[in-house]
């Protein structure tokens, strides 16, 4: 969502049968990077993904990825590794 508002991001149009979002693929609109580290790996991850995946696939594999940084980062914290 984030991606989208900036502009880096788009969903494919809905064409005659009015797909849902979740349906849609997604591509790369604009390449630059937004400075923020987590937006800019999805950004590269989503760029070089051939062939384009839908939104639903984006959600579900993105929503995995961040967990999984975000407990990285609170494990590095705690335990100092």
């Amino acid at each position: 969502m984030e991606l989208c508002l900036r502009g880096r991001l788009e969903l494919e149009k809905a064409g005659m049968r009015r797909r849902g979002l979740l349906s849609r693929k997604v591509h790369c609109k604009s390449e630059l990077l937004t400075g923020d580290v987590l937006l800019d790996e999805a950004l590269k991850h989503i760029k070089e993904t051939q062939p384009l995946e839908t939104t639903q696939t984006w959600i579900e594999y993105l929503s995995g990825v961040y967990f999984y940084c975000i407990f990285c980062v609170f494990y590095q914290t705690v335990y100092g590794i």
